[in-house]
């Protein structure tokens, strides 16, 4: 079974983890340039470097569908740099799960799949089977279903960003190059970067576990690095929320599909 993830950030990759092992077929699509600041665990990252490998899955950059399809028969992931989706009516999936919800570049459809899935950071509660919560912190990964998606009301409305501990935001707009490397020990008010001339510091000391690659267009507080307080140096694993909303958007997907295959049944 073919699908297709909007999105090859943190969530979406976790995502991609979880169903390649299930067995799916997995097609993600990306920016030209991707904004993930936690490349180790992102398949974002083989748009960059052609490849990435997250635990013991490699993700391999197709130009086109053709190459996507070549990778697919490889038993690999394959990441596509095409934000407006014009793949879909080419790979036509039997899954798409948006993980971005970004209506500007394309708005997501009910009939983009026989399955839609859509991850609840914000997305419209229509035009999808389910929505997987990724807000609650004890709902995290929990399936709700288009006939109750109406019963909740603004509950999934996307939640006001709060500044985290570690994170250092751009402080105006500009293009990012990266001066400190992932790994690197900082000290409290270290430079990790400048956009155009401007500097980019860390608020707090610790090991610099996520930053944005070279050349990427920032706009003003956005973020540019994240710093681990707890100085570890370890590996950076894919989260257990994260893996929670994979859980949950596995559910979605055998739950939508035994649903219409038991409506499909005649007498």
């Amino acid at each position: 079974m073919k699908v297709l993830i909007k999105g090859a950030g943190c969530v979406g990759s976790a995502i991609a983890l979880r169903l390649f092992r299930c067995g799916f077929d997995i097609i993600m699509s990306e920016l030209e340039k991707p904004t993930s600041i936690f490349r180790e665990i992102c398949f974002s990252q083989a748009i960059y470097e052609k490849s990435a490998t997250i635990e013991d899955i490699t993700a391999v950059y197709a130009h086109n569908t053709d190459e996507a399809y070549i990778t697919l028969a490889n038993r690999k992931i394959a990441v596509m740099a095409d934000p407006e989706l014009k793949c879909i009516e080419t790979i036509k999936p039997a899954v798409f799960i948006d993980t971005v919800c970004e209506e500007r570049i394309r708005k997501t459809k009910i009939t983009d799949a026989s399955i839609v899935i859509r991850i609840a950071n914000g997305c419209p509660e229509k035009d999808c089977h389910a929505v997987i919560e990724a807000i609650s912190d004890t709902g995290c990964g929990k399936a709700i279903y288009s006939s109750r998606l109406s019963e909740k009301g603004n509950k999934y409305k996307k939640e006001a960003s709060k500044p985290g501990i570690g994170f250092s935001h751009a402080l105006s707009n500009g293009s990012f190059t990266p001066s400190a490397k992932i790994n690197q020990t900082l000290h409290a008010g270290q430079i990790i970067g400048y956009i155009d001339n401007l500097p980019v510091r860390t608020a707090v000391g610790g090991v610099l576990k996520g930053i944005l690659p070279a050349e990427t267009f920032v706009h003003k507080g956005m973020i540019c690095g994240y710093t681990d307080t707890g100085y570890s140096k370890s590996p950076l694993a894919v989260s257990q929320s994260d893996m929670s909303i994979a859980g949950g958007v596995l559910e979605a997907i055998m739950t939508v599909t035994y649903t219409n295959s038991r409506s499909n049944i005649t007498d």
